[in-house]
């Protein structure tokens, strides 16, 4: 047998008090923005304190510093400990990155 067909839907009435307010989105607004103000000292804090790890630019482009690796392994041991000595360095320019690119290109936010 064919199965049986649903019953149409009712639209259901919708109460006006369900509907928020434009009163209660800008409270909502405002306690969120008042959560970010309380929340800034704490990120600029810990932002300059990561900031202050950062190796100086100039070691970072040290042309003098680089030379040929003696083997595989060797260049995969010295790749990790770079990464790991400038990781802020790296941090900040693909922060900046990520920054500039947005900022060339606002609709790669959406």
């Amino acid at each position: 047998s064919a199965p049986r067909p649903l019953p149409p839907r009712r639209a259901r009435a919708m109460s006006l008090s369900s509907v928020p307010s434009v009163s209660s989105a800008q409270a909502g607004l405002g306690q969120a923005a008042a959560a970010l103000g309380a929340a800034a000292p704490v990120v600029r804090e810990r932002v300059g304190a990561v900031l202050t790890l950062r190796k100086p630019w100039a070691e970072l482009a040290d042309r003098g510093a680089f030379s040929r690796p003696e083997s595989v392994g060797d260049a995969i041991s010295r790749a990790r400990k770079n990464a790991n000595y400038f990781k802020v360095n790296y941090g900040v320019v693909c922060m900046g990155s990520i920054v500039a690119g947005l900022g060339l290109n606002p609709a790669s936010l959406v």
